[in-house]
């Protein structure tokens, strides 16, 4: 016979099990971040999607899962798509950028497409280049316009520093012209972290392609540019000459077959000669 005890004791535990069985099944409050980092593309995109994206960083979640899951052009496609859903062209460009940031968070990629892929989807949302969707571009020169230009040529450094003999002159002429464009045609920007990043990642990625392309249009373009960024920077001289991260001293022997613009790089940080190495690149808080 069992008392009155002994129902309660099943009631508990039938309610607990239940409990615990529906609770596994839930993704409420989930971070759609934390799956990304983990790959769990599909999931942190159904779990943005499910909740309807309302800002850039859901659009921007959304946008890298499919490059991220399948690195190639309908993916691209995808994720422009889902960038341009922003109400404007600041929120456009912002979830664009954000996209390129996230990219620091996922797993190891190893397709060498990965990378170039990101950028031209960001771009593209932006209207630049051959993806080019949106319908209305942010203000070159405008801060989201700058910082989505040194976002995208950061990335791009990246991917030249592994992958340089995949990169194809056509699609990084493309980048940089989509980049260039951002900045309103002037390397010379206000915030000296981001002309610090500017500076580093042009000279970065001259240097990598004036060793696969030294006779190249481009490769003079791109070496002119990391002199200039110098020059129309003055503040950031001192640690393109002097701090450890900077590739000034890789940068001088691939300028001896342009001895005009190794003069102008000599000059451009000559209030620096003498000094000894160490850091001195500005913080991102500046």
């Amino acid at each position: 016979m069992i008392n009155w005890f002994q129902h309660i004791f099943w009631g508990i535990l039938l309610t607990l099990l239940f409990a615990s069985c529906g609770g596994a099944q839930k993704v409420a409050g989930t971070d759609p971040l934390e799956m990304l980092a983990r790959g769990q593309y599909a999931r942190a995109r159904a779990l943005v999607k499910s909740n309807g994206p309302s800002n850039p960083t859901d659009c921007a979640v959304v946008a890298i899962s499919y490059l991220a899951e399948s690195p190639n052009k309908i993916s691209l496609d995808k994720a422009v798509q889902t960038l341009n859903k922003g109400q404007n062209q600041i929120a456009t460009a912002t979830a664009a950028n954000e996209m390129l940031a996230l990219a620091k968070t996922l797993p190891p990629i190893s397709n060498n497409e990965f990378s170039l892929l990101l950028i031209e989807a960001a771009l593209g949302a932006a209207g630049y280049g051959t993806y080019a969707q949106s319908r209305s571009k942010p203000e070159p020169g405008s801060k989201i316009a700058v910082l989505l230009a040194v976002s995208s040529l950061e990335r791009l450094n990246i991917h030249m520093s592994i992958n340089h003999k995949q990169a194809s002159q056509d699609r990084i002429l493309e980048i940089w012209n989509g980049c260039y464009s951002l900045l309103g045609g002037s390397l010379s920007i206000k915030n000296n972290y981001q002309a610090w990043c500017l500076y580093t990642s042009i000279a970065g990625i001259a240097i990598v392609f004036a060793a696969t392309s030294p006779n190249a249009e481009l490769s003079r373009v791109l070496l002119q540019s990391a002199v200039l960024t110098i020059e129309q920077n003055q503040e950031i001289s001192h640690a393109a000459r002097c701090d450890m991260s900077s590739p000034f001293d890789k940068l001088k022997p691939v300028l001896l077959r342009h001895r005009d613009l190794l003069g102008r790089l000599e000059r451009a940080v000559s209030g620096a000669t003498g000094c000894t190495l160490g850091t001195y690149a500005p913080r991102p808080e500046e």
